[in-house]
């Protein structure tokens, strides 16, 4: 369904997933946490605020995916 709808597969993906998972476990510059906290109110739905897939449960995922 992801890639009939975006035309990327998930193998393609896969790199962006992890480095997008890395950026928010770790920001490394104040416009990252800017972004945390922006989306860290209701307006927002607190979405800052879930939190993140443990990088084994991602990697699975990916994995199982790729696959399917």
């Amino acid at each position: 369904m992801l890639e009939y709808h975006t035309g990327y597969t998930v193998k393609e993906l896969t790199p962006l997933v992890k480095t997008l998972r890395t950026m928010l476990a770790c920001p490394t510059d104040d416009k990252l946490t800017a972004v945390t906290t922006k989306y860290s109110h209701k307006v927002f739905f607190e979405v800052a605020c879930i939190p993140l897939v443990a990088v084994q449960t991602l990697e699975d995922a990916l994995i199982e995916q790729q696959v399917s």
